[in-house]
């Protein structure tokens, strides 16, 4: 019994410690762990939503890796400045849309311009009065 007791006693303290730690992350880090988080869980979506081919998805995880890494690139270059990183930042997202565009059907681009003005105006009613977005899901 008294094993039981200090056994339950460890447990407790240990997911305190660890809620704790959750709690005191910099918001930063909580902030870019959330959009990790809803960025998955919104690109997974959107694949499904869109019907891509099995050519289209390859497709597309290949330019979403190449995107990956040279944003990684840019963003580890010491010789440049935060402003310089992040419109290259911009000037990559945009030639990635260009690309994205091309490997799309035009169905497939209007329903994720549909879908993007839809998050759009989510995201700014969330900005407005900070209403949860796992509320207010209404993908």
């Amino acid at each position: 019994m008294k094993k039981v007791f200090i056994l339950s006693i460890v447990l407790f303290t240990m997911s305190a410690a660890k809620s704790y730690a959750q709690e005191n992350q910099p918001q930063s880090k909580q902030k870019r762990d959330w959009a990790k988080s809803e960025g998955k869980q919104n690109r997974d979506s959107i694949i499904s939503a869109l019907n891509l081919t099995k050519a289209q998805g390859e497709k597309i995880k290949a330019l979403a890796a190449e995107g990956k890494s040279q944003r990684e690139k840019i963003w580890s270059d010491t010789k440049i400045s935060e402003a310089e990183k992040k419109q290259k930042t911009l000037d990559l997202r945009a030639e990635g849309r260009k690309k994205l565009a091309a490997i799309l059907s035009k169905e497939q681009q209007d329903k994720l311009l549909k879908m993007e003005q839809k998050a759009k105006g989510k995201y700014a009613r969330e900005n407005k009065d900070e209403t949860d977005l796992l509320l207010d899901s209404e993908y």
